[in-house]
């Protein structure tokens, strides 16, 4: 489960440069699902990387707040990232805490039409 402000993304990281973490989680049929902010319309971004999972965009306008960074949450692990400036990234080892999160994206999924 991410969101992730797509824009901000590539304006930092190279879409290349992630084809190996794209192809793992393909070979390990990962569930994911995101929240994508971006500019972009859903069939640009399934023809890059996302045809494989499930997503939803939404517009940065109708998003509370600018998003130049991620959170993902996977296991028992939270990743988050920044994508202002220069990339910065933290990991967070704790059940709890990914529980917590996982609710709150269960709602924002819902909420994401």
């Amino acid at each position: 489960m991410q969101i992730i402000g797509y824009d901000a993304f590539t304006k930092v990281i190279e879409y290349d440069s992630t084809r190996q973490h794209r192809e793992k989680l393909t070979t390990e049929k990962a569930a994911v699902r995101a929240l994508i902010i971006s500019k972009k319309a859903k069939a640009e971004l399934q023809e890059q990387f996302w045809q494989d999972f499930d997503f939803r965009v939404i517009a940065p306008q109708d998003f509370p707040f600018k998003v130049e960074g991620e959170v993902t949450v996977r296991a028992d692990y939270i990743h988050m990232f920044t994508y202002a400036m220069r990339p910065l990234a933290i990991e967070i080892h704790s059940i709890v805490l990914a529980d917590t999160l996982r609710g709150l994206f269960e709602l924002a999924w819902k909420a994401a039409k």
